[in-house]
């Protein structure tokens, strides 16, 4: 599957021949923001806001292969900047805790339904003890995540969710948020 538009709503896309369909999170986006977020990116200029964001997903996709990489057993090099290590320090924490529950299943995996109309890409599934479980993994550097960030993980989380059991035999049974960061010490 390919990302049609990476620029502005992500469209995925299986082939030519089928239907194009909106990310997941590119759907959420369009929710509105907690009040004193929408205050802060008023309070940016353009290039500035676009500066901030192209600096968060760049950190989220490096973080996301590292945790990748882990569970598919691929080691190979990627540069890092010690602003990440917090992260880096967080999915350690998670794997002293967790990792010994956990059986891999897929990472980064891309799935669409034409028949929900939606598309995305779960972080990674696994066995977790016994269940089947789609963990999320988070990159926020905010102890604190607003209300409506919570809901939107929530709902993307719920989409992946519903958008696997409609597609595959094998039903999800679990779905876990991650926080990969530092600032966030009690894990879960």
């Amino acid at each position: 599957m390919k990302n049609i538009n990476p620029k502005a709503i992500r469209w995925y896309q299986e082939s030519d021949e089928q239907q194009k369909l909106p990310s997941v999170t590119s759907v959420l986006q369009l929710l509105p923001d907690d009040p004193y977020i929408q205050k802060w990116k008023e309070s940016l200029t353009e290039e500035a806001y676009l500066a901030y964001m192209n600096k968060i997903f760049e950190r989220g996709d490096i973080i996301h292969k590292l945790c990748e990489n882990h569970f598919n057993g691929v080691y190979e090099p990627i540069t890092l900047v010690p602003e990440y290590q917090p992260y880096i320090t967080g999915f350690h924490r998670f794997l002293a805790l967790h990792g010994a529950n956990i059986t891999p299943y897929h990472t980064e995996y891309a799935l669409y339904s034409a028949e929900l109309g939606i598309a995305g890409r779960l972080d990674f599934l696994c066995e977790w003890d016994t269940q089947f479980t789609l963990v999320d993994w988070k990159t926020s550097a905010s102890a604190r995540i607003p209300p409506s960030m919570v809901e939107k993980y929530r709902a993307q989380t719920a989409f992946y969710v519903k958008i696997w059991n409609v597609t595959h035999d094998r039903k999800i049974t679990q779905a876990v948020i991650v926080p990969l960061t530092a600032a966030n010490k009690k894990g879960l």
